[in-house]
């Protein structure tokens, strides 16, 4: 069949939808009336139909909420931080009252000779260094033990 394309739009237009019999509106009006407005009887209601109360109470709603979950995040995110002692605090109550060098080990490595310098003699110290303070207030009493190792390199005379 060839028609024109004139022919079939007009044809289009004419053609309407089939009216929907009466017992599929009741079906859906019976299947929605528990979600119904209570003052609408049996009409839905539009979006633009509600009372401005429901309206306002409605989007003050979900402000209330963003309001309270913001106020949430905030509130887990931020920690009171206490403030830590100064050095200045710590320096007036813990006092020097030790402080001590041993030797533990003194090794001789030899003489070594370094290209444009004269020949030198290398020494390695091994110590323990052990210092102490104490809070005259509290009697608390701080040690520390700190291993230490020196390298010294001592000119040789050659002659």
């Amino acid at each position: 069949m060839n028609t024109n394309e004139s022919d079939f739009e007009n044809e289009l237009r004419s053609l309407r939808p089939a009216a929907a019999a009466g017992s599929v509106e009741e079906r859906i009006a019976r299947e929605l009336a528990p979600s119904l407005h209570p003052r609408s009887a049996g009409v839905l209601v539009g979006p633009g139909q509600c009372g401005i109360l429901r309206r306002i109470l409605g989007g003050l709603c979900w402000a209330t909420a963003g309001a309270a979950a913001a106020v949430a995040l905030i509130a887990s995110l931020h920690r009171p931080q206490t403030p830590a002692p100064s050095s200045v605090q710590v320096a007036e109550t813990f006092q020097p009252a030790e402080s001590e060098r041993e030797l533990v080990d003194a090794a001789d490595e030899g003489v070594h000779y370094i290209e444009g310098e004269e020949p030198v003699r290398q020494m390695r110290y091994s110590y323990l260094e052990h210092y102490a303070w104490t809070d005259h207030t509290t009697g608390a009493r701080v040690e520390v033990e700190v291993p230490r190792e020196d390298i010294l390199w001592m000119p040789v005379a050659m002659q």
